[in-house]
């Protein structure tokens, strides 16, 4: 489980379930491209090499960053998403055993 910040869980909480899943599905669409665009970007260092490897290093790193933010926003709304579907079930979202 992760630990967020009381401030983030704060605004995590105005979120409902529907929106919730919303962001999570498009924050894991944009994720999805960045490692698209990465996997190209690398083919293009790899094929063209030296004289265009320093100009795409900045741009790999900017869809690296982009990529890691909209997976970890996917997984914090996709999991908020499925634990506010389980409490509106009335089944437990965790189940632990003793």
């Amino acid at each position: 489980m992760f630990t967020l910040p009381t401030a983030l869980e704060e605004k995590l909480d105005r979120v409902d379930r529907q929106r919730s899943r919303a962001i999570g599905i498009g924050s894991a669409v944009v994720a999805a491209w960045c490692a698209y665009r990465l996997v190209w970007l690398v083919y293009l260092m790899a094929t063209f090499g030296g004289f265009l490897g320093g100009s795409l290093a900045f741009s790999f790193v900017l869809w690296g960053v982009i990529g890691v933010v909209a997976a970890a926003a996917a997984v914090i709304f996709l999991q908020r998403a499925k634990h506010l579907g389980a409490a509106a079930e009335g089944t437990p979202s965790v189940t632990t055993e003793a």
